[in-house]
């Protein structure tokens, strides 16, 4: 077995040291002070989020000329990280591909590049929040997560993905040049079946750029996802009655979800709790509040999304 596959273990060795150094007593006086209208305010934004990341996807297959229902691409997304949260790699991603593929019959490439896209797009927009989250800290609260050259350098990749796509249609030309070339490099059994695959993704993705307006519908849509997740954030820490402003809220939330994205953890167990409490310390939050207020704004955004997928995937 590859060693890769037990990254996941780190995080969740991590959550272990949290406990063994935190104050379990402490942690369950957090818990009986949670103020209950508070939390039940805040699982009202699992809806939204969920339908706003179901219709994330829904726009981007309608931009292939696809049609598809909102409750599909929701029920799709769901299922796709219900088992995505319960196996390694991205086998939920695969599971998206396979129910589009059935659903529409549509080709596996055609279905693929939709998950690809959605996902392109959720990582955009998880590295965009988290460089302002990084930015907000540094400035207003002096938390420097990264040195200033480190900020330059992620300024510069920031300029290039802009850059890359204002110029995406050259770009996307170079690309199918570079690789058609390098066709020799594959065997020649093999060779006229890749030189039609990749003529096949050049069509896709200039079908894709005739709809380009439903791809930025699904960043707007992604926006809109993302403040939800936030206020998310936000009705748990009143839940909490922490003294913390909204935009002390989106920095701690996006710099932390960033770090849960990172391979070598599940459902960012781990990782997530680590950085909020790290963050909740330049304000005073006890360790303890810092790690249950992770776990409750995780369930709200993360694994009861992973729960409903499940369901529906026993359900299917």
């Amino acid at each position: 077995m590859k060693p890769s596959r037990y990254l996941s273990i780190i995080g969740v060795i991590i959550l272990v040291i949290l406990l063994w150094r935190l104050d379990l007593g402490e942690i369950a006086q957090t818990i009986s002070r949670i103020e209950p209208v508070w939390f039940l305010l805040s699982l009202l934004t699992i809806a939204p989020i969920c339908l706003l990341r179901g219709l994330r996807w829904r726009l981007v297959i309608r931009s292939l000329g696809v049609k598809y229902s909102l409750w599909k691409s929701t029920r799709g997304y769901l299922m796709g990280m219900g088992l995505g949260s319960l196996t390694p790699g991205r086998i939920g991603n695969f599971v998206r591909v396979r129910f589009l593929q059935k659903d529409r019959s549509l080709s596996f490439e055609r279905s693929l590049l939709t998950v690809v896209v959605d996902n392109l797009l959720d990582i955009v927009m998880l590295v965009f929040v988290a460089m302002l989250g990084v930015l907000i800290l540094l400035i207003k609260w002096h938390v420097e997560l990264v040195s200033k050259e480190w900020l330059i350098v992620l300024s510069v990749l920031a300029a290039v993905t802009v850059l890359s796509f204002i110029f995406r249609k050259r770009l996307l030309r170079m690309f199918e040049a570079a690789v058609l070339r390098a066709a020799f490099l594959v065997p020649v059994k093999h060779r006229q079946g890749f030189r039609h695959k990749v003529k096949t993704f050049n069509t896709m993705m200039k079908e894709m750029e005739r709809s380009l307006l439903h791809v930025v519908l699904a960043f707007l849509v992604n926006l809109l996802n993302w403040a939800f997740v936030v206020l998310a954030g936000y009705l748990v820490a009143r839940a909490f009655s922490l003294d913390i402003s909204l935009l002390f809220v989106f920095a701690v939330v996006s710099v932390s979800a960033f770090v849960s994205a990172l391979p070598i953890s599940v459902l960012g167990l781990g990782t997530r709790e680590a950085t909020v409490i790290f963050l909740f310390a330049f304000v005073n939050i006890p360790g303890e509040v810092g790690l249950m207020y992770s776990l409750l704004v995780a369930f709200v955004t993360t694994f009861s999304l992973a729960i409903l997928g499940g369901v529906f995937w026993i359900r299917r």
